[in-house]
């Protein structure tokens, strides 16, 4: 498999990944977790290189106001 398409492959599983943090944000505003979320925040993903038992990171970064 060439470099480009690896880089088109993990990037739109990070998209995806993205996607999904954002929604259950969303969902957890809607529960008693809702005082925990830092106003503003968005969802940010670490990506590793794809290996087998890689870790992939997903926490929020605080917007500036």
């Amino acid at each position: 498999m060439n470099n480009y398409l690896l880089d088109h492959i993990k990037n739109e599983e990070a998209k995806l990944l993205l996607i999904r943090a954002a929604n259950y944000q969303a969902e957890l505003l809607n529960t008693n977790l809702r005082n925990e979320i830092i106003d503003r925040s968005t969802p940010v993903v670490w990506f590793g290189n794809p290996c087998a038992k890689n870790w992939v990171t997903i926490a929020t970064n605080p917007s500036t106001k």
